[in-house]
């Protein structure tokens, strides 16, 4: 039975101590704990490893959650990727096992207060999940979506997701809100024209004649994306809803071979 995690943030530990801060954590808890899960608030986290050869700062959102200034203990510290293995390794040592959690957003709040979006994700917008008006939802991404050239992202960011774990040596991962699920509801999130090309393809399939509303492609016509949206829910709401969720079953049988 799983009992006594905790989900914490790097700014819960101290990287200028020599221990990186564990005992100090250990001591304040009530009992020895099964594991921590480390709070990193950004998917880049992971879509932007980069193999771990050369010593690299975190990015400020990984120091700690969206990455605001202080805690009660202390102010925001900057982390290397060598320090947190280091971290890692520690934790090890008190028989802590460690995994680490990420959500599917792509942008923070510098200490200037300018909006501030990931590399990966700022390259790639056509993964951006977009809301019922084809707007951005939340600084977020989709993670069934695909790339330009139709590979799907989901087998980069596992692939990535693997090298991150075995470097680092993380136990696991707590797949967090919108990478566990669709962050918006289904009927006010992405109607973009990727999605319904998959939407496309599963109707296909199983045989249901396509209407042309659904082959034209509306990119940034709003108009459009609406009336594209309305024609799928008053029309094909319940295959709608099946596609959906026959993409999360291929996304988490390909997620639980990590």
């Amino acid at each position: 039975m799983v009992k006594n995690w905790h989900w914490i943030e790097l700014i819960g530990f101290d990287n200028k101590s020599s221990d990186f801060g564990v005992e100090s954590f250990l001591s304040r808890l009530s009992e020895q704990p099964e594991g921590v899960s480390l709070l990193f608030s950004h998917i880049d986290f992971v879509n932007d490893f980069d193999g771990g050869n050369l010593e690299r700062e975190l990015l400020p959102c990984d120091c700690s959650y969206s990455a605001h200034k202080y805690s009660a203990e202390r102010e925001r510290q900057v982390w290397t990727n060598f320090e947190l293995k280091n971290l890692i390794s520690q934790l090890h040592k008190h028989n802590v096992k460690v995994i680490f959690s990420i959500f599917n957003f792509f942008e923070y709040v510098a200490d200037d207060g300018k909006l501030v979006a990931t590399s990966f994700c700022k390259k790639h917008k056509e993964l951006h999940c977009l809301n019922k008006d084809g707007k951005v939802y939340e600084n977020s991404i989709h993670i069934l979506k695909r790339f330009e050239n139709g590979e799907y992202y989901e087998d980069y960011f596992i692939k990535k997701l693997e090298e991150v774990i075995k470097y680092y040596d993380f136990d696991g991962v707590q797949i967090a809100d919108g990478i566990s699920c669709n962050r918006p509801s289904i009927q006010n999130g992405d109607f973009s024209d990727d999605t319904v090309c998959q939407f496309v393809n599963y109707l296909t399939q199983t045989g249901k004649v396509v209407k042309a509303v659904l082959n034209n492609k509306v990119k940034d016509n709003v108009r459009a994306y609406k009336a594209r949206r309305k024609y799928i829910l008053e029309n094909l709401h319940f295959e709608f809803l099946n596609f959906t969720n026959q993409r999360w079953k291929v996304f988490y049988d390909k997620l639980y071979k990590v």
